[in-house]
């Protein structure tokens, strides 16, 4: 049963996907993306306008893996159309890299040489993943009120010494 339904539901995906409503909907989307501001609701009443809310429905194909490859082709195809390919991206890192030697900035120029890093996996990964597990008492609650009533007050005080004036001098002098 849960078969068939994964199934459906990647048939579904498949037919959606492959619909022109649903391609302009992305072509619409990425470019929204790319120039920084998303109209969720413009953008759900294209893809369907029949739905109670349509931005979920939205929301919700675009979290699809399949949908975010589709998404990601987009704006390949976007940013090559602008001129904009790894070759060019290159260059111009390259670029960036001999002016800053030119001025003496070291600091970006290692910060290019970081960017050349990252984009060719030359740094090590060096992350580590840590997972914790707690185990909570059911009886949490009733544990502190009794270690409540248990605990003690304590009071402390601390007496304060003022200096004894010296009477040998008269005041003033």
């Amino acid at each position: 049963m849960i078969r068939d339904m994964a199934s459906n539901q990647k048939r579904w995906l498949k037919y959606e996907l492959g619909k022109t409503k649903t391609k302009l909907v992305i072509k619409a989307y990425v470019r929204q993306l790319v120039s920084g501001k998303i109209e969720w609701e413009k953008l759900g009443q294209m893809y369907r306008p029949d739905q109670q809310q349509p931005v979920w429905t939205l929301k919700r194909l675009l979290k699809q893996e399949e949908t975010q490859r589709m998404v990601n082709e987009e704006i390949d195809k976007l940013l090559s159309d602008e001129g904009i390919t790894p070759k060019f991206v290159i260059e111009e890192r390259k670029e960036l890299l001999k002016s800053a030697k030119e001025k003496g900035d070291i600091t970006n120029a290692n910060r290019i040489l970081d960017s050349f890093e990252d984009k060719m996996d030359m740094k090590p990964n060096t992350k580590v993943k840590i997972t914790e597990s707690l185990r909570i008492n059911s009886n949490l609650q009733e544990n502190f009120n009794n270690a409540l009533k248990e605990s003690r007050k304590v009071t402390v005080e601390k007496e304060i010494a003022k200096p004894e004036e010296d009477k040998s001098l008269p005041p003033g002098d």
